[in-house]
């Protein structure tokens, strides 16, 4: 009878950890669901959530099906011609076909030359680079450079999404604030986290900006005659030899004057003194003999 209970004791022993084992089991397999808000991604299945979303280097470039990369093209160019106002106004000419502007320009006089920083969209970028390197006169150099910013377009992306969530849940914090104690500390917290996202904002404007627009910065100088090289011998050699050997002396003489003018009081003292000491002593010399 004794062995008859023990087996039914162990029995449901066996019985009950096998029913806890499952059942925790199925509990850990319905926790995301359980967890997850309505119309979260866990609702679907994990093939689904990761064909479904569209990495954000995609919304930027507005490519969710085969990944496109974002580049950031340069280029920095430079011309000769022969008269430098004309060259820009066609410059100007050519980028406004494309689509472009002038986001700045700047002329020099002295030696006539002009710079001017072109953004035209990135589509038409190698065309208008070539008609400008082509068409307004010798091209004297010419450097590019592509950045691939998309990593970092999606990381920016990323950040602003968990800042505007994070500005939500303020929000919310904020409406159910109890004390005045509460609301100043949640309104403090608000008020660094939108600055934080206004930064984010800022910095995805600039990256939009620079993919969708290329940079052309274009430096137009004018052609310079060689200068005839000046014959230095006979008089007029020697003499303009000899001037310029004479400046130079006056120049290190002036020099050397003004370096000691500073201490002439103090030498001009000095040599009082001396003097002074130097009667005395012939003086005493006289009357002792």
């Amino acid at each position: 009878m004794r062995k008859a209970l023990c087996a039914v004791a162990a029995l449901l022993v066996l019985t009950g950890c096998s029913s806890s084992t499952d059942q925790s089991t199925s509990l850990q397999a319905d926790a995301p669901r359980a967890a997850a808000p309505e119309g979260s991604a866990y609702q679907a299945e994990p093939s689904a959530r990761e064909s479904s979303a569209p990495s954000a280097a995609d919304r930027e470039t507005g490519d969710t099906g085969t990944e496109q990369r974002a580049i950031a093209y340069t280029a920095d160019l430079r011309v000769r011609v022969e008269k430098v106002e004309p060259a820009t106004v066609k410059a100007k000419e050519l980028v406004d076909a494309a689509k472009g502007y002038v986001a700045r320009e700047r002329t020099y006089g002295t030696t006539p030359s002009a710079r001017l920083d072109f953004q035209v969209p990135a589509e038409r970028y190698p065309e208008v680079l070539d008609a400008l390197a082509k068409q307004l006169g010798e091209k004297v150099s010419l450097e590019q450079s592509a950045e691939d910013v998309t990593e970092e377009i999606a990381d920016v992306d990323s950040r602003v999404e968990s800042a505007e969530a994070a500005l939500k849940r303020l929000r919310t914090l904020l409406s159910r604030a109890g004390t005045v104690g509460e609301v100043l500390q949640v309104s403090e917290e608000l008020d660094q986290r939108q600055a934080d996202l206004d930064a984010l904002k800022a910095r995805q404007k600039s990256l939009s900006k620079r993919v969708k627009e290329a940079a052309i910065t274009l430096v137009v100088v004018s052609e310079k005659e060689e200068p005839a090289e000046e014959d230095d011998s006979g008089f007029l050699g020697g003499l303009k030899a000899g001037w310029s050997d004479f400046t130079g002396f006056v120049s290190g003489l002036l020099t050397g004057v003004g370096w000691l003018l500073p201490f002439s009081p103090f030498l001009v003292g000095l040599f009082f003194l001396g003097r002074f000491l130097i009667r005395r002593r012939a003086r005493r010399r006289g009357q002792a003999a």
